[in-house]
């Protein structure tokens, strides 16, 4: 069984307004191992929000995919 905040995360996805904050962080919740693989791995957020947006996986800008990591980054280490 997936944990309970990727359960979570899937259901705010379905039911929420894609536009939505709520939907944005779901989104990056579920991304959160392969975005910090890839910052890991020195890949830069540019070009890692560029590619999830390329992608479609991602429908908001630059400057709140940068809030996102900072925030899932802090909160995984608190």
């Amino acid at each position: 069984m997936k944990p309970l905040t990727l359960r979570i995360a899937e259901h705010v996805i379905q039911n929420a307004d894609p536009s939505s904050s709520s939907a944005h962080r779901a989104v990056m919740l579920i991304h959160r191992p392969d975005i910090q693989d890839a910052i890991e791995r020195g890949c830069s957020l540019l070009s890692i929000w560029k590619t999830l947006s390329d992608e479609g996986v991602v429908n908001f800008g630059y400057q709140a995919f940068r809030r996102y990591v900072r925030a899932l980054m802090t909160a995984q280490t608190d």
